[in-house]
């Protein structure tokens, strides 16, 4: 008969085995793989390069049932191709974070005969050291659902002390290194002005801030030998219990973390398709990052452990946790909810509260959720069906910003948001409390300074701007010999932006048909597509291609990488900023604008604007000609944009611009130059670092929320 001792041992090693999921349990039953095996994965795979496939489905190249020798041979074959296609640098990552592990679980095991071998690896020898980084959590029945209220930070690892800088992380599906529209940008430009504070004495408060996102497939592809492994972090989704490995790469003064997908993780996103493990982060470009909000399953398995992270991390020298959750993006609002169930851990463990500040960029529709998203990152579902994140992501914050200073008050009047009162309430509560304001997205101005080599290599002006006129033509007939222009004389004007319809694309035919025909001009239009051509680009397309009509003065390009991104080596300079320098305006024509980033561009590089005199793209438009200002002292031209009516709109645009036109086309060469000096001196004053600007307002924000947080 089993004694009561036997039954309690019993369910022990049942509860622990079931526990452990976290770990690969494919790895439970490896299959030794012959040679040929090994070969036929890698011939299989040198068939699909072959045939232009640039995406390879788990199912597809499955190692994971290899044993670990076999494993590691797969590993440096596929390192020996690296340079012959990306996909054998994406996939020697995977295989690489599959072998790490493998050595995480036979520690985990005290597995000595697989850790004596796994450990002689050399990328793996160094990687139990940073168990250290993270604070250790225990957790009783930890596949249940109220897996954040039973989880508990350990008392045995904290430490007495801090370090002083004020530790910032900013989540974001975007990157500098993974843009789509400007919070890349944005993201560049406050995480390189944070990195200035710590060695500059003119600033008593140190921020050292850092970013996380998900390690999308051609950021691998890219740092597959420069990302350092830090560790592994637990988070719950779905019913289960996962464990991510988390990464860390570093850009001039920008650290990034990346999160890892557990190859466990599975998700049906149709009664047919299932995406599991390194798939759910698969996008192909950064154009199509925001496909993962889509499928139900990235964007929720990115929200549950950037939390994790956010949380438990204490720091590469053990002391640098962090003090501020910074969320930028409605799409991780779900973050709030569950940094403020990890708040209350570690308040039980000794530890101070991460405050939460919520940046909000857009004012777009589409923010509706089922409440079913609760039971599955665990927690409690409330009655509602329905939840508005922009609401949620308020009311969960210590403190909300918006892009935006002009539009401040603007964004707590209901008819601002397409969703109406609802959200206008929720900030309206918070402004009452002095919680909520408006902060002008900066620019840091090095990155467009046409004085520096590092921007416009041999295309950079004197520091005097003595040769900013010859630079200038110099940059169009350069592009102009390499039929990127249709003319090295005639004015410039540039589009460039996301092909989307907030972006006021409806209105860019008929631009660029005044222009031409009218002000004896030439227009370029630059973005970037994801997949779909819109009707207002093929009509463009169709224009451009019209070359008895417009003589090939308009010029439309769709690639961000090759039309923006691609450095042009004889001039050491990227084909976006030659565009940008030689351009004379700049259209910005949205309907939609929280904070447009491009005028200031433009702006650095001695572009006028002409824009919508709407939403956030007043901030930038500081000087609107016809509006208290004239041609020898304006910034941009603005029309009026017409909700709903296009041809209004176009109308409006082409009576605001016809005019100013006439007269800058007058001008003599000398005024010009002189405007566009000024132009490039009005643009400084959005640096993110300069006194009373952007960093400024958000330093004093941090301080503020770090008091509030662990106030409560």
């Amino acid at each position: 008969m089993i004694n009561f001792r036997t039954l309690i041992l019993i369910f022990l090693l049942i509860f622990v085995s079931s526990s452990c999921n976290f770990f690969d349990r494919k790895n439970t039953n490896q299959k030794i793989a012959s040679k040929s095996q090994i070969d036929e994965m890698i011939n299989n795979l040198e068939v699909m390069i072959n045939k232009n496939i640039s995406q390879v489905n788990v199912r597809d190249f499955d190692f994971y049932k290899l044993n670990d020798n076999d494993l590691y041979k797969l590993y440096s074959l596929l390192l020996n191709k690296v340079n012959l296609n990306v996909l054998y640098k994406k996939l020697s990552f995977e295989v690489k974070d599959e072998l790490i592990r493998r050595l995480e679980k036979s520690y985990f095991d005290n597995d000595l005969n697989r850790i004596d071998f796994l450990s002689k690896i050399d990328f793996l020898k160094n990687i139990r050291n940073k168990s250290s980084y993270f604070y250790e959590t225990i957790c009783i029945l930890c596949n249940s659902s109220n897996y954040l209220e039973n989880v508990q930070i350990s008392n045995s690892t904290l430490i007495s002390s801090h370090s002083d800088e004020i530790n910032v992380l900013l989540a974001s599906f975007e990157a500098p290194n993974a843009r789509v529209g400007g919070i890349g940008e944005y993201l560049s430009g406050i995480l390189t002005a944070q990195s200035n504070t710590i060695n500059n004495p003119n600033y008593k408060e140190k921020i050292k801030g850092s970013l996380i996102t998900p390690f999308y497939d051609f950021l691998k592809s890219k740092y597959f030998d420069k990302a350092i492994f830090i560790g592994m972090v637990k988070h719950y989704l779905d019913g289960n219990i996962y464990r991510s490995s988390i990464y860390k790469i570093s850009e001039g003064n920008i650290t990034q973390y990346l999160i890892q997908p557990d190859p466990n993780y599975s998700f049906h996103i149709s009664d047919v398709v299932k995406i599991q493990g390194w798939e759910i982060f698969d996008v192909g470009s950064q154009t199509k990052i925001f496909n993962i909000v889509g499928n139900d399953a990235g964007w929720l398995y990115y929200t549950t452990a950037l939390v994790s992270f956010s949380s438990l991390f204490r720091g590469e020298s053990g002391n640098d946790y962090f003090d501020i959750l910074h969320i930028n993006g409605k799409f991780v609002a779900f973050s709030n909810l569950i940094q403020k169930k990890y708040n209350v851990k570690r308040a039980e463990a000794g530890l101070p509260k991460i405050g939460i500040l919520s940046t909000l960029h857009d004012n777009h529709a589409g923010n509706f959720f089922n409440t079913n998203i609760y039971t599955r990152i665990g927690l409690t579902k409330p009655s509602e069906k329905e939840i508005n994140i922009v609401v949620l992501m308020n009311e969960n914050s210590d403190y909300v910003n918006f892009v935006s200073k002009t539009t401040e008050l603007d964004t707590l009047n209901p008819s601002f948001w397409p969703d109406g009162k609802i959200v206008s309430d929720s900030l309206k509560k918070l402004y009452d409390k002095k919680l909520y304001s408006g902060i002008n997205n900066g620019v840091f101005f090095k990155n467009f300074d046409i004085t520096q080599n590092s921007v416009l290599g041999k295309l950079s002006v004197k520091n005097d701007y003595s040769d900013y006129v010859e630079k200038k033509l110099s940059a169009k007939e350069f592009l102009f010999n390499k039929g990127i222009i249709g003319s090295k004389t005639k004015p410039l004007y540039l589009f460039v932006g996301r092909f989307s319809p907030e972006k006021g694309l409806d209105v860019l035919a008929d631009f660029a048909r005044y222009i031409v025909k009218n002000k004896n001009g030439q227009v370029v239009i630059m973005g970037a597509i994801s997949g779909y051509i819109p009707p207002e680009l093929m009509e463009l397309k169709n224009l451009e291609d019209d070359i008895s009509t417009y003589q090939g003065l308009i010029k439309v390009y769709l690639n961000y990488d090759k039309d923006q991104l691609a450095k042009i080596d004889e001039i050491g300079a990227t084909k976006g900023k030659i565009i940008r320098f030689a351009s004379d305006f700049t259209i910005v024509p949205s309907v939609i604008e929280a904070s447009g980033l491009v005028p200031v561009e433009g702006l650095s590089m001695g572009s006028a604007t002409i824009s919508s005199y709407r939403e956030g793209l007043k901030d930038q438009c500081t000087n609107p000609y016809g509006i208290g200002f004239n041609i020898s002292n304006f910034t941009c031209i603005p029309f009026n944009r017409v909700l709903g009516n296009t041809l209004l709109t176009i109308n409006n645009l082409i009576n605001s611009i016809n005019h100013p036109l006439d007269e800058w086309n007058s001008l003599a060469e000398a005024d010009k130059k002189k405007h566009q000096i000024f132009l490039i001196e009005n643009a400084k004053t959005f640096d993110w670092n300069i006194k009373g600007g952007a960093l400024d307002q958000y330093i004093h924000i941090y301080s503020k929320i770090i008091a509030i947080a662990n106030s409560k």
